[in-house]
């Protein structure tokens, strides 16, 4: 089976093949004239009668026509002028190949064939050439199709009969002569031949430039048509003879460029539309946005103008209904409905410009859908008048518009509904712009800011200020920023803010509730501020009364908030504020869907129902209900309903405006006082404090504590019976003044507190604390006398064991041998406020002298004085007493002191206390330094000894070393050496001890370097190294002495046995302390240790050696690894 790659193969191959004739031709003409003699050149060869016009009518002449034919047409269509010069070139060449070969066998002869073939080949050539440098120039194309059509009109007959002219004048001899028989081609004929024949290369390199980016067989093969035809030409112009060898090469030349040009037509014809190549020769290249018509969400389609559609996207077939094969039978205007008027308006010539508009389109199924439509007209790439038609569904959006249209509607009653809501809201509303100017204020805000002209208050915040005045409930005035609209103006969002408004200008006062919040745009600049005010006198003369009902405890419960609502008149929610969303506990889009009946309990919807029915039967103008709500997560709450009908015009009601208040809390009142005041009285009765409360109109106690009798040793109904006169007799004499005193000044006040000796039913008298309160009416007059008696006399005595201790701890301070005393940091001083005797006496001084005085003032040196502040300062940053050793130096005098200095809490930061303690340690310190002294002199002592110890076990070593020169056996002499290496070993502990400032530990790592030096020095085994990692590492001189022995057997070892034959290696020395041992290990990397030696099993001295003081002296674990080379690691104890 012939796949498409093999088919492309053949093309490929076919195209090499074809290509290859160009530069075969031109060599075989060149290469015959050059190489061929002149016999061979001149001669004739002979051919049948006829046979070259048949060749010329086939392979020249029916192509050319062809292309010529096909070449009008695409003019027709696009306009360009480059293409009617490719047809008239087309066929006046076909016309010239099929008559010269005729007028050979006829009338002429070789000069008339010559003549009238070569002439046409010029023209074809200067025709050609022309449409090339009108395509370069990018010539503006004919718009006018019939003027197109009478151009061709003109011009192909015009070619026709040029080319019969050219015939007659040939044959009747008018022309130069091209060609005689016995001297050849003329000068005239050489250059029109070379001309014509340079003119087709060029026109043929053109062609296939344009092969090059188009990649279209056609071009191929029409642009090597060209060049084979010109290069024909040219070896006709080099001919001996016409029937010689180079004019039958040039012949073959334009016949197989014939060829050429009718597999360009075949391959066209099979391909595409001849018609669409001859213009995209003739046209620049241009990019074809197929991906974006396929993939557009916009309905395409294209048509010739004012013709059959050519093409629609995917898009507008599934608007429109069609099938794709069904678009090239319809119109522009069989798509566009409104009985014809529509597409008359839409297909309207406007000269170029585009149209927009919206009309209906008809679908295939004869249903009709809105559109927004869009017509271009343009040209192609061809010259061709087309014209696109983009058009979209618009249903859903006119439907949008519908709907916005009603929601205009809608918002404009919601405005009227919130103006009728502002109107007649209970709570004050007021509306300011970001700068603080009124914008509006609804009338019950006038009301309770006593306006009745709007203009008196138009303007900005300021102005009000004039005649109003707001203060806190403290009394305290507020600046207007401090004003809830001046706190809402700044971005503050609240609730409930009450105060106190007075107008100058008419003296009037009351409490007013304030809510507040900023109203922001979508780019989150305020637009306005909306306060909301309430007048709370009423409820602030309630809530006073509930204070003398309940003496001094208050209930406080939160005031609930104001939610609006509109419902239909059908029970349905029209609108609702946010409190009212808060209120019920459902978001505003879900209460939309509801309305009152849904919120009420499901035992009350009944009565509720008959309730607004009889509402709106009666055509009652408001109502005024308390109810029960179920909110959202279940629990009930009782609210206050205010509404009031909103009506038009004639008077006929459009829905219900109601304001709902929560009042839970408030239904809870009764409840929770009921309940408040048992807890009360159970408290007052089981206390130990006595409660009274006196009622200063009768002089009586209305109320006394049970726990009386316990407390003030009388009992609680006598209490209630006693008069002030009564009260005071059993008062201390001593104790009456201040009594009379702080009763007469709470006269004047709220509150007292007072200290007094009672004295009870058994004549023992007890101290007493009275706190109380007196509460007067709305006069200002003193009403009753409420407070708490306690018991104070354990209190009392407590202080006066607390001043007989304060005295004790003065008398200690005073007298102890301690120094001690408190100071001041003063900056870069400090200052003595309190010392004792004691410190006093360091500077011969009474403490009273010293007393305020710096220490610079008392003689101190100013580097005492320094580090004393420094020492004052870091005990308050770092809140611990400081406790340290100090010199102070004093009149030339050094003494030592070991101080604690504490900061004494609460005193200021830029005049901070310390307390300060100090015990003289100048004898120890002179004690010390001796110790010193003598220790450094029994150090000098030892660091002697190490030295001489040394000095003596370097004499062993070179005793054993002499005496090891003596001896000729080599294993004795080998026992010499290891004895010199471990005498060695201890006597590098002694050298380094003797050098080293510290005489309690030995540096592992100094210690092991010193000793592998020396064993490398002793065994001289070249290309061996040793190294040690040991960083700081110490070890007590009776564990590092048996640790050197074993170290120096180790290396011993493996510089003898681990490396035979002068091999090189490496040998590591490691040691590393943890919490609980010391690890040391030695490890080489030679041939290993053999498996028979093991713990126990040795026979050497030198592994005996090191097992035994491995394990049994340092009381540690050794073990061998022989993974790699050979490796002892001995884990010794602090201990």
């Amino acid at each position: 089976m012939i796949t498409k790659q093999d088919l492309n193969m053949a093309n490929h191959r076919s195209k090499v093949i074809a290509l290859s004739v160009l530069p075969a031709a031109l060599l075989i003409i060149l290469g015959g004239q050059w190489l061929l003699p002149d016999a061979v050149l001149n001669q004739s060869m002979p051919a049948p009668t006829y046979m070259l016009g048949l060749l010329n009518l086939i392979f020249l002449g029916m192509t050319s026509l062809s292309i010529s034919y096909l070449a009008a047409r695409s003019y027709l269509q696009s306009g360009a002028l480059g293409m009617l010069l490719l047809g008239k070139g087309a066929l006046i060449f076909g016309l010239a190949a099929i008559m010269s070969e005729w007028f050979l066998y006829t009338w002429g002869g070789f000069n008339v064939m010559v003549t009238i073939y070569n002439s046409g080949a010029l023209l074809t050539g200067l025709l050609y050439f022309a449409a090339t440098l009108l395509v370069i120039l990018d010539w503006p194309r004919e718009k006018d199709p019939v003027k197109r059509k009478n151009k061709l009109m003109i011009s192909y007959p015009a070619i026709l009969v040029l080319a019969i002219l050219i015939a007659v004048a040939s044959r009747a001899g008018m022309l130069p002569v091209f060609f005689s028989e016995p001297s050849g081609s003329s000068s005239v004929r050489e250059i029109v031949v070379g001309a014509s024949s340079m003119l087709l290369l060029v026109a043929g390199l053109h062609v296939l430039f344009f092969y090059v980016q188009k990649r279209s067989d056609y071009l191929f093969w029409y642009g090597l048509a060209l060049i084979l035809i010109a290069e024909g030409l040219f070896g006709s112009l080099l001919q001996r003879s016409i029937t010689g060898p180079i004019g039958w090469t040039a012949r073959l030349a334009q016949y197989i460029g014939g060829i050429y040009l009718l597999i360009a037509v075949l391959s066209l014809i099979r391909r595409k539309s001849l018609d669409y190549e001859l213009t995209d020769l003739l046209n620049r290249p241009s990019t074809l946005y197929t991906s974006v018509f396929q993939n557009s969400p916009t309905g395409i389609v294209l048509s010739v103008a004012q013709g059959h559609l050519l093409a629609a996207n995917p898009k507008a077939l599934a608007l429109l209904g069609y099938d794709a094969d069904q678009i090239g039978q319809l119109r522009v205007r069989d798509l566009i409905g409104d009985g014809g008027r529509g597409a008359s308006e839409v297909l309207q010539d406007r000269g170029g410009k585009p149209y927009h508009g919206e009309w209906p389109m008809v679908r295939a199924d004869g249903d009709v859908f809105p559109a927004e439509i869009t017509r271009t007209v343009f040209e192609d790439q061809q010259g061709i008048l087309l014209e696109a038609l983009l058009f979209r569904n618009i249903t859903h959006r006119k439907q949008a518009q519908e709907d916005l249209q009603a929601a205009y509607a809608v918002n404009e009653r919601n405005l009227a509904q919130l103006r009728a809501i502002f109107d007649h809201l209970t709570v004050g509303l007021a509306v300011f712009d970001p700068q603080g100017n009124l914008l509006e204020m609804n009338p019950a805000a006038m009301k309770i800011y006593g306006f009745e002209d709007p203009n008196m208050i138009k303007g900005h915040l300021s102005r009000l200020s004039t005649f109003l005045e707001v203060s806190d409930l403290q009394g305290n005035l507020l600046p207007p920023e401090q004003w809830p609209i001046g706190r809402v103006l700044a971005g503050e969002i609240f609730q409930e803010i009450e105060v106190r408004l007075r107008r100058r200008d008419i003296e009037k006062s009351w409490f007013a509730c304030y809510g507040g919040t900023p109203i922001y745009g979508r780019k989150g600049e305020m637009l306005f501020a909306l306060v909301s005010v309430r007048d709370i006198t009423e409820r602030k003369r309630v809530m006073a009364a509930l204070r003398e009902s309940e003496e001094q405890f208050r209930a406080f419960f939160e005031k609930a908030g104001v939610g609006a609502v509109l419902v239909e008149l059908g029970l349905r929610y029209m609108r609702v504020n946010d409190r009212y969303c808060q209120i019920t506990g459902y978001s505003r889009e879900e209460l939309l869907t509801m309305g009152p009946l849904d919120l009420a309990p499901t035992e009350d919807r009944k009565s509720d129902r008959e309730s607004m029915l009889r509402f709106y039967r009666d055509d009652r103008s408001a109502y005024d209900v308390e109810k029960r709500y179920v909110r959202k997560d279940g629990t009930i709450i009782w609210v206050h309903v205010t509404g009031t009908f909103v009506r038009d015009a004639s008077g006929r009601p459009l829905y219900t405006a109601a304001l709902v208040e929560d009042i839970t809390e408030r239904k809870q009142t009764a409840v929770a006082l009921q309940e408040s005041e048992q807890r009360f009285r159970e408290v007052l009765e089981n206390s130990l404090d006595v409660a009274y409360r006196r009622d200063l109109r009768s002089d009586t106690y209305d109320y006394m504590s049970p726990v009386a009798d316990r407390t003030m040793g009388i009992p609680a109904d006598e209490l209630r019976e006693m008069s002030t006169e009564a009260y005071l007799l059993r008062i201390h004499p001593d104790d009456r003044g201040p009594f009379q005193e702080m009763i007469a000044q709470s006269m004047q006040g709220r509150s007292g507190r007072v200290q007094y000796r009672f004295k009870g039913l058994n004549g023992a008298y007890r101290w007493l604390a009275d706190h109380f309160t007196i509460q007067r009416d709305s006069h200002g007059a003193p009403l009753y006398c409420s407070g708490i008696i306690r018991d104070i006399s354990v209190q009392k005595q407590v202080e006066a064991s607390l001043r007989e201790s304060e005295e004790r701890l003065k008398s200690f301070f005073k007298a102890s041998s301690v120094y001690m005393a408190v100071v001041e940091l003063a900056d870069d001083d400090f200052i003595y406020l309190l010392p004792n005797e004691k410190t006093a006496g360091f500077f011969s001084l009474a403490p009273e002298r010293i007393t305020g005085m710096r220490g610079r003032q008392l003689g101190m040196d100013e580097e005492t004085i320094a580090q004393s502040v420094q020492l004052l300062q870091r005990s308050m940053e770092q809140e611990e007493p400081v406790i340290l050793e100090l010199p102070i130096r004093y009149k030339g005098q050094e003494s030592w002191f070991l101080l604690t200095i504490s900061h004494i809490p609460g005193s200021p930061a830029d005049r901070a206390r310390f307390a300060v303690t100090g015990f003289d340690i100048t004898p120890r310190k002179q004690d010390e330094e001796k110790i010193k002294q003598s220790l450094k002199e029994k150090e000098s002592l030892l660091q002697e000894i190490h030295h001489r110890v040394k000095n003596n076990m370097q004499v062993i070593i070179s005793l054993l070393n002499l005496q090891s020169g003596t001896i000729k056996d080599a294993k004795v002499k080998e026992l010499f050496k290891e004895a010199s290496s471990r005498v060695n070993a201890m006597a590098l502990i002694h050298s380094i001890l003797y050098q080293s400032a510290e005489l309690t530990g030995i540096e592992l790592k100094k210690y092991f370097e010193s000793l592998a030096a020396s064993l490398a020095g002793m065994y001289r085994t070249a290309g061996v190294s040793i190294k040690v990692n040991a960083d700081h590492i110490t070890m007590n001189m009776d564990q590092a002495i048996p640790c050197g022995l074993i170290i120096s057997e180790l290396i011993s070892n493996a510089l003898k046995y681990a490396f035979p034959g002068g091999a090189g290696g490496e040998i590591f020395i490691e040691a590393y302390r943890s919490d609980a041992h010391y690890t040391v290990s030695v490890r080489d990397n030679g041939i290993g240790l053999p498996e028979s030696v093991q713990n126990g099993s040795v026979e050497t001295l030198g592994l005996k050696l090191v097992w035994g003081l491995a394990e049994n002296q340092l009381g540690g674990k050794l073990s061998v690894d022989r993974s790699n080379g050979t490796c002892f690691r001995i884990d010794i104890p602090l201990d």
